[in-house]
């Protein structure tokens, strides 16, 4: 498909608020570039909350309902309470 920077910087609005966990004490690090071990954190005050386009004119997630628009206590198993 075609794609514009507006496409591009949408895209990359996905990745923000990802930082480095702490350094672990038993693995040596070679360089001060974080911790690259241990799967990124998300720093919820750095991330991008707006809604990010897809490549056909709608959004990325779209497809999934709300919570709100489930039926109440859906995630039951029948005959739960």
């Amino acid at each position: 498909p075609v794609y514009s920077n507006d496409d591009i910087m949408s895209f990359a609005r996905v990745w923000t608020g990802f930082d480095y966990q702490q350094a672990r004490g038993n693995i040596e690090e070679t360089s001060n570039s974080g911790n690259r071990h241990d799967p990124m954190r998300i720093q919820s005050e750095w991330r991008d909350k707006f809604p990010k386009t897809d490549l056909t004119g709608g959004y990325i997630g779209d497809g999934y309902p709300l919570c709100v628009d489930l039926p109440d206590k859906m995630f039951l198993r029948k005959g739960a309470k």
